[in-house]
Order: structure tokens, then sequence, then C-alpha cells
């Protein structure tokens, strides 16, 4: 992942800090990169203000910033690694953070999920949602779990007919996934999930004869195969075991049945389905995926992505 060079870990004061801290430092060391962290307390200005005017003038703010400031500090005292800059603010968490990636330029943010990691209970909470919509630059939301490397890695593609954004997407996403299995000398799994369009339909009305249908389900399914592998040959890997799926069925269902059953550890995967609009929400198809899939996840958004959150 020599890509990026200005990272930016978001922590919460939970105990999962430790594992993306440690994940961060390891990432900004191999990529040469600056790591900055920012911490942001979910309380208005003027709830501060009012405690503040009982606490015979005291600043709330600041000992909270300075009781944060100390508990990070320990952390860092683990890594033996220097932040480039350590900010603790207030308000809204997915604003402040995005607010921080435009002022500062970062090209990556990394965060600790929200949930406690079982599938029915949404790995994914609200702060992680608004920034896969919303975050312009790629999010690696790490899954709480023991601190040890990735064994199985999962790029999600979709190759067949690509235009100019879509084939940008395609690239981000074979180039991050590829470099993430080399540096954890992972086993990459590549998958695009496809089915055809209309088939029940056109048995069902007599259009094309049962044997007519199955020989277009095998021609569709030739060509995509065919479109997977030119996309993985234009990314080289070395020392790693690199395997392509062609899997059928609703995006949404199968992609976290897959990751399931292969038992992966990190999944990376575009989160805008259409594009040419400023600051489109996540597609259908990414949402379903991502609250239903039991594993980190590595985000990205299509050329020409908007943020909403100035």
């Amino acid at each position: 992942m020599k890509r990026f060079k200005n990272i930016l870990i978001v922590t919460k004061g939970s105990k999962d800090d430790r594992q993306s801290l440690r994940r961060a430092v390891d990432l900004s060391k191999r990529n040469n990169a600056k790591l900055s962290l920012v911490e942001v307390i979910e309380v208005s200005d003027s709830e501060i203000s009012r405690i503040s005017s009982k606490l015979k003038g005291r600043d709330l703010s600041g000992l909270l910033v300075q009781d944060r400031k100390a508990g990070i500090d320990a952390l860092l005292k683990e890594t033996d690694f220097s932040l480039s800059r350590l900010d603790v603010v207030f308000g809204v968490p997915f604003i402040k953070i995005i607010q921080h990636v435009h002022r500062y330029d970062f090209d990556l943010v990394i965060m600790a999920a929200e949930g406690k990691g079982e599938l029915k209970q949404r790995l994914f909470g609200t702060t992680t949602m608004h920034l896969m919509r919303k975050c312009p630059c790629p999010l690696w939301v790490l899954k709480p779990s023991a601190d040890v490397a990735y064994r199985r890695i999962l790029a999600a593609v979709d190759p067949v007919e690509p235009d100019n954004v879509k084939e940008n997407l395609n690239q981000k996403i074979m180039e991050l996934a590829t470099s993430m299995a080399e540096i954890e000398k992972a086993d990459l799994h590549v998958a695009h999930v496809w089915d055809l369009v209309g088939e029940s339909l056109l048995l069902r009305r007599g259009v094309m004869t049962q044997g007519d249908v199955k020989a277009m389900v095998a021609e569709e399914k030739e060509e995509r195969r065919r479109a997977l592998e030119g996309l993985m040959m234009q990314h080289s890997a070395t020392d790693i075991v690199r395997k392509s799926h062609l899997l059928r069925g609703n995006p949404g269902e199968v992609i976290p049945e897959f990751a399931s059953k292969k038992d992966i550890d990190l999944v990376v995967m575009g989160t805008v389905s259409r594009h040419g609009i400023a600051g489109l929400l996540i597609g259908n198809t990414a949402e379903q995926v991502i609250q239903r899939v039991d594993a980190s996840v590595l985000t990205v958004k299509p050329l020409g992505f908007v943020t909403p959150v100035l």
C-alpha cells in the first residue's frame, strides 16, 4: 500500500484503539507516511458552556481534552512512533472527521468498527456508515479482533462493460487489495458477482427455449470470466496466492456469504454504485454488503466523487 502518504487514525477512547493504532503505525512505517490522530468528543459547544458555567470558572473543554490526550499519549508510548499531529475536538464525529480530511488533505482514514463484530449486531455503526457514504478518501474499518495478520483478503470488482469511472474504481480496488495481500502475505480472492438479467422471464414467457437460455447463460459466464481474468492480469503480485471467483446471485447477499464461507479477514470494495452526481450516497448493494459482512472493510470512492460535507 505504497500509495498512502498522509494517514489519519480516528480513536474513540475504547480498548479497540490499541489495535487500530498498531495497524496505522505499521502501515505508516511501511509507506514512510505521516500519521495523524483525531478524537471527536460528541458534545456540543452549548452543552460545554452550560456545564462550565457551574464549575466556578474552570474550563470543562480544556479538562476533557487534557484527559483524552493523556490517554492517547499512553497508547503512543507502546508504539514508539511520533504523530504528525494530535487533535481532540468537539462536535458530530463524522462531520468533524471529514472536515479534518479536507483541512489536512489525508489520503486514508483508519478506525475501529463501532459494533461488537457479530453478524446480527451490525459491525458498522452510525459514524462508520456516514463516513463510508461521505468521506472523500479511502476508509479502512477494522473489525475488533486479536491483533494478528490478515490471512485472506477479498477484492469485490465489477469488470464488465466498464466506463471510465467504473474502470478507475476497479483499478483502485485491485491496487489496494493486491498491495495489502503482499504486505500481509495473505491469499487474495478476487470476486465478481453476476447474473443473467431476465433469465426467468425469458423462460416463463416462452421467448427462448430452455436450451437456448442455458447457452446464453454459458456465453455470459464466459464473457465475465474473460473480463475478470483481464483485470487480474493488469495487477501482478509476488509471493501470494491469487484466486478468481465468478459468483451468481445478488451481490448484497452473495458477497457476505462468500466472505463467511472463506473466512475472509478483509473486504476491499467500492461504496458508490452510480456516479455523475456530486455527493451521491452509498449504493444499495454496497450498503447490503457492509451491513452483513463480518470482516474488516476497506472502501474506496469512484473518480469524481465529491463529499457533501464541507
